[in-house]
């Protein structure tokens, strides 16, 4: 089984940030890959 880590840095933290995570959640994955998601923003870890 495959995990992807996806990391991006973003500037305007509440207008990208809801940008991306609209995108991840269109992401399908087949079932045989599990996914792991880390976003990094100017304030550090936030999901």
């Amino acid at each position: 089984m495959k995990k992807f880590l996806i990391c991006i840095c973003t500037y305007k933290r509440y207008e990208k940030l809801s940008e991306l995570l609209k995108s991840i959640n269109n992401i399908n994955l087949k079932e045989e890959f599990n996914a792991e998601i880390l976003i990094v923003d100017n304030y550090g870890i936030v999901e």
